[in-house]
């Protein structure tokens, strides 16, 4: 367990101890390892589900774990892996497209152009 450091989030405590004590969808994880441990190489073709990881279902059975071991796994990649997450609480898609991009902003990717033109449509809108 890493030392107790007081500047850390009541909700970055909970994450560590949910991440730390996940179980089960191991199938996932491992197919998810293999897709960053073996990228995609020009004139090579591979089926949708190793690109593309799409994570649906009932509610309360785990998906927000899993998406959050997923970035987990690909922060501590060697490679540039870009990961976001978006739910279901983004009202529309110029929003959802402002959501993704901070997040990739946030991780350094330059994202300028977008961000310059996103701010002329807000201010454009109002």
């Amino acid at each position: 367990m890493p030392p107790h450091d007081p500047r850390r989030s009541l909700q970055a405590i909970i994450r560590q101890r949910q991440q730390s004590g996940f179980v089960g969808r191991e199938a996932q994880l491992q197919q998810f390892r293999w897709n960053l441990a073996n990228p995609v190489r020009e004139g090579e073709v591979r089926y949708f589900p190793h690109l593309i990881f799409n994570i649906w279902g009932q509610g309360g059975v785990g998906k927000t774990t899993l998406v959050r071991q997923f970035q987990q796994i690909a922060q501590e990649c060697d490679s540039p892996i870009a990961s976001a997450y978006l739910d279901e609480g983004i009202a529309d898609l110029p929003a959802a497209m402002a959501h993704l991009a901070q997040q990739l902003t946030d991780q350094g990717h330059d994202l300028k152009v977008f961000t310059d033109r996103y701010t002329d449509y807000r201010q454009k809108k109002q």
